[in-house]
């Protein structure tokens, strides 16, 4: 699986396992994989970061502050990954595809990152008054892919929807709520 991941990538993997195991938890999280892209310091997801102010000491704080207390028996050798933290992995593999590139870097992480908003790290930017949209259009604008304007992807996305919906009666409120949340969770129109 991570045969395509960069040389900073695989570090920010190698460092949420540490931070993991530092704060003494028995897994690892989308918070660990934060501050693992935050601490390995040179990748793009810790540039773009960096841009927003957000730091290795600051992102330290929020994740103790919001994270599971440490484990009270021993860490073992081999920490858990947690679902998020599994599925984050994947929206980063996706990312990568959907921008067409062969490899997987700390940018498609934080990307990835920024599509499971119900993370402990997406709560970490949260709190440190960070919008996760406003994140993910500034990697993808250094990436010089500047996402589209939000509302030329909601007419796009009801568009589709309707046309795969065809056959059935749905209010257009709800396509459209349909169509919005599909767009906050990462929804691109397919590459034609």
């Amino acid at each position: 699986m991570f045969d395509r991941f960069t040389d900073r990538a695989r570090r920010a993997v190698v460092l949420a396992g540490q931070e993991a195991m530092r704060l003494r938890h028995d897994h690892i999280g989308t918070e660990h994989l934060l501050l693992g892209m935050v601490k390995e310091g040179s990748g793009l997801a810790a540039i773009v970061l960096d841009k927003f102010n957000v730091g290795l000491p600051t992102v330290r704080q929020q994740v103790e502050s919001l994270a599971h207390a440490p484990a009270t028996t021993i860490v073992p050798a081999k920490l858990r990954q947690t679902d998020r933290y599994t599925r984050v992995i994947n929206y980063a593999i996706e990312e990568s595809q959907l921008l067409s590139h062969n490899y997987v870097g700390t940018e498609h992480l934080l990307l990835g990152l920024l599509r499971e908003p119900e993370g402990t790290a997406a709560r970490v930017l949260a709190g440190l008054n960070l919008k996760l949209d406003d994140v993910r259009a500034a990697v993808l604008t250094v990436l010089g892919k500047a996402p589209q304007n939000k509302d030329a992807l909601m007419t796009q996305a009801v568009n589709d929807l309707a046309t795969r919906l065809a056959d059935e009666v749905i209010e257009p409120e709800k396509v459209k709520a349909v169509a919005e949340a599909l767009i906050n969770a990462g929804w691109r129109p397919a590459k034609q």
